[in-house]
């Protein structure tokens, strides 16, 4: 199962990816962050649009900070 995390770095990103980490179950944590990186993610993009050819089961957008 693929995850993908929009808004990777910032603070709820952040704590997923601690979360997950945790996790026995097996899956890939992906990530979109503009800064093009996550600590703790598999894989991270800068933006959507280069997750386009990329499989994902979950998407979790933290994209807007004033929303968490």
């Amino acid at each position: 199962m693929n995850i993908l995390v929009v808004g990777a770095s910032g603070r709820m990103g952040r704590e997923i990816s601690q979360i997950c980490s945790q996790s026995k179950e097996a899956f890939k944590l992906l990530g979109v962050s503009r800064k093009g990186q996550a600590e703790g993610y598999q894989e991270t993009f800068a933006n959507l649009k280069q997750v386009e050819n990329t499989t994902v089961d979950i998407v979790v957008d933290f994209s807007l900070p004033e929303a968490t």
